[in-house]
Formats: C-alpha cells, sequence, structure tokens
C-alpha cells in the first residue's frame, strides 16, 4: 500500500525518473513509523526533497562551469603553447636557410677566388 501511495505522490513531483526510482528505495528500507511519517507529510517532504535537489543540481551546475572553466583556460593555454612551438620551429628553419646560403655564398666567393688566382697564374 505504502508503495503505490508513494508511487502515486511521487509521480506529481517534477522529479525524474531516476530521483522516483531512488525516494522509492530508500523508502522501502526505512521503518514503517517513518514512512508513515513522510506519507502524512507529504507536501513538506516533498517540498524539501525538491529543495535539496535544485541546490544539488544548482551546485552540480556551478561545478560544471568552473570545469568547463578550467578546461577552456587549458585549452588556450595548450594552443598558444602550440603556436609558440611552430613559431620557433619556423624561424630556426629560416635561420637555417640563412646560413645554408651564407655558406653556398661563402663556396661560390671562395670559389671566384680560386679561378681569379688560377687565372693571374696562367698569365
Amino acid at each position: 500500500m505504502y508503495n503505490s501511495q508513494l508511487h502515486t505522490l511521487l509521480l506529481r513531483t517534477p522529479l525524474s525518473a531516476e530521483d522516483r526510482h531512488n525516494v522509492m528505495t530508500v523508502f522501502e528500507v526505512l521503518p514503517k513509523a517513518r514512512q508513515c511519517y513522510i506519507l502524512e507529510n507529504w507536501e513538506t517532504c516533498a517540498a524539501r526533497l525538491i529543495a535539496e535537489k535544485q541546490k544539488l543540481t544548482k551546485k552540480q551546475e556551478k561545478h560544471l562551469i568552473e570545469v568547463l572553466g578550467s578546461l577552456n583556460t587549458m585549452l588556450d593555454t595548450a594552443i598558444a603553447q602550440e603556436k609558440e612551438k611552430k613559431e620557433e620551429k619556423r624561424k630556426k628553419q629560416e635561420r637555417i636557410k640563412q646560413e645554408l646560403a651564407s655558406v653556398a655564398n661563402y663556396d661560390s666567393i671562395r670559389k671566384m677566388q680560386q679561378i681569379r688566382n688560377a687565372a693571374k697564374s696562367i698569365h
């Protein structure tokens, strides 16, 4: 009797199916006197239950927002670090290109001097 009465009362609340199931499970293990008290004072008990659920939901939402904020910060940091690494790699490649160009230019100048020296020694 109690379970069907509680079930009917729970269906009138804005609680989710999972929450109603949890209330039913807890209700079943309560002493009969406590069960009677809850059914006799249902409006008060239901109001407290709903208020506690809303508080919990708000805390969970707040926590979720904080976690998402932290994840967003970590993601921004990772993106910035990745950009920095790419920029460093680009700068390093540019330095290597410049060094190779300098070496090639130096080799060209040396070869020209060798050719000039060889040409002078022939004359």
